[in-house]
């Protein structure tokens, strides 16, 4: 009688992970639904065709979605930071441009101290408590959100390392504007979390930065740099900082 009882007990278990695990695919399903994938904070603004309107109201949005994620992040770190990469990637460089800027904020104040590691496979079968599970899904939403950000600032930084100017630089996202603030945001990020996950990238993207034509983007990557070493309290920055400017060694990208 107790074996029935347990064996019912642990179908029933296996039922509601089972429920959960739908219910997810649900959601998942119903936001690539959406028109390109949008927020629905963003579906009401396709319809805005004045510039100066359009961008007010994404302002707006922006600003809300930081405050959300500031002041709640274990509950708007998935939507809050979606809002905001899809405004990384708008047609108008100004708006771009604030959204890097605005998620530079965020993740800066939101980003652990600590390198967040992948799990094991024994380790996501394992039974934890609510708070783990809970702490997980929070690191993972904001590695992969952190990950796309970086990605978004790396392909940002083109026009400075091909000295191509885009001819409308307030209203082109690939343009030597935006690539100033990408670099700026990258140095930042690195400066400010140099343990944490994918920083060498960031050390790899800005070092040949440091040689750039444009002056601006040079003093950036080189002032970067610069604070990296003078605050390098465990030599770990030093040294990768070293390797990267060797000549002649290249290493993969991780992000």
């Amino acid at each position: 009688a107790k074996e029935a009882a347990a064996a019912a007990a642990e179908e029933g278990r296996q039922q509601q992970i089972a429920a959960a695990k739908q219910q997810q695919k649900a959601k998942a399903a119903s936001a690539l639904a959406q028109p390109d994938g949008l927020p629905p904070a963003l579906l009401s603004l396709m319809s805005i065709r004045d510039q100066e309107q359009r961008r007010a109201a994404l302002k707006q949005q922006m600003a809300l979605a930081a405050q959300h994620v500031l002041a709640e992040p274990d509950k708007h770190v998935g939507p809050g930071l979606k809002l905001l990469l899809v405004c990384a990637g708008d047609n108008d460089g100004q708006m771009v441009r604030l959204a890097l800027l605005s998620l530079l904020v965020v993740f800066k104040d939101i980003l652990p101290g600590y390198r967040i590691r992948s799990l094991t496979d024994e380790e996501k079968e394992m039974r934890v408590s609510k708070e783990v599970q809970a702490l997980r899904e929070f690191e993972a939403a904001l590695l992969r959100a952190y990950q796309a950000y970086l990605k978004t600032l790396l392909a940002a930084t083109g026009p400075a390392t091909t000295g191509k100017r885009a001819l409308d630089s307030n209203n082109n996202c690939g343009s030597i504007p935006t690539a100033r603030v990408a670099v700026r945001c990258m140095g930042q990020l690195l400066v400010s979390r140099p343990g944490f996950n994918y920083s060498s990238d960031l050390l790899q993207a800005l070092v040949p930065l440091m040689a750039s034509s444009d002056a601006q983007v040079q003093e950036a990557a080189c002032g970067a740099i610069r604070q990296l070493l003078q605050e390098d309290v465990q030599v770990r920055g030093t040294k990768d900082t070293a390797l990267c400017i060797s000549p002649g060694l290249s290493r993969p990208t991780q992000c």
